[in-house]
């Protein structure tokens, strides 16, 4: 998608084109040598392949109740609000339905989000925005009435943690440039105490996680 959204915007040269073909038609070859087992498998046992989305499959009516459109939308708000708001209410998921984003990292995720579609024409920015919407449409699309089930949207986790790098990376420099022009004998203390926060940040979320699933999680009946 990246190098195709590129070809369009006309961000590569042809010499960058006929470098990238190459390394184009070598990438699929892999990823087709890794896919061959499971496709070889389902074009042999298609009933394997149908088998477990006839039952989750939004568009059907025995799924949706036939409200395809209402159903399409809670399940995106359930996806959506995951990040930060409430998440997978299932034991075997999650621990007392905690979204996938504690505060700070949901803050700064919302905002990373918003600088990528405000900057959606940069490759970089575009092709992080496409990864993480890409890997929701399985959770949005499989409804099994208990919207959002974290296994399904596990693809968009790293995709989640670097737009929250993002938004941090963007909102710190935002601040020095501001601090830089309006408090420029503070900027060194602030850089200091930034990176003192920064730090307690990361240590007490470590902390955190490690309480709440391997010690309250893991003896939760």
């Amino acid at each position: 998608f990246a190098v195709g959204s590129a070809l369009l915007l006309k961000q590569i040269s042809s010499a960058d084109r006929k470098r990238l073909q190459s390394g184009t038609l070598v990438y699929l070859a892999v990823a087709g040598l890794v896919a061959a087992p499971i496709l070889i498998f389902f074009l042999l046992n298609p009933d394997a392949f149908f088998y477990r989305s006839k039952y989750l499959w939004i568009a059907d009516t025995t799924v949706n109740q036939g409200t395809l459109g209402g159903t399409m939308w809670e399940s995106l708000v359930a996806h959506i609000k995951a990040f930060g708001i409430v998440g997978d209410s299932r034991l075997i998921h999650n621990y007392r339905s905690l979204p996938l984003l504690a505060w700070p990292e949901a803050i700064f995720f919302w905002i990373g989000l918003g600088v990528s579609g405000l900057h959606w024409r940069r490759p970089a920015y575009r092709f992080l925005l496409f990864w993480f919407l890409l890997m929701l449409v399985p959770g949005v699309l499989a409804f099994d009435n208990n919207p959002p089930n974290f296994l399904r949207m596990i693809g968009s986790i790293p995709a989640a943690y670097l737009l929250s790098a993002l938004g941090a990376w963007h909102t710190l420099a935002a601040t020095q440039s501001l601090v830089k022009r309006r408090l420029p004998a503070l900027r060194s203390t602030w850089e200091m105490g930034i990176g003192i926060l920064l730090i307690l940040l990361l240590v007490g979320q470590g902390a955190r996680v490690y309480t709440l699933y391997f010690q309250r999680w893991a003896t939760e009946d």
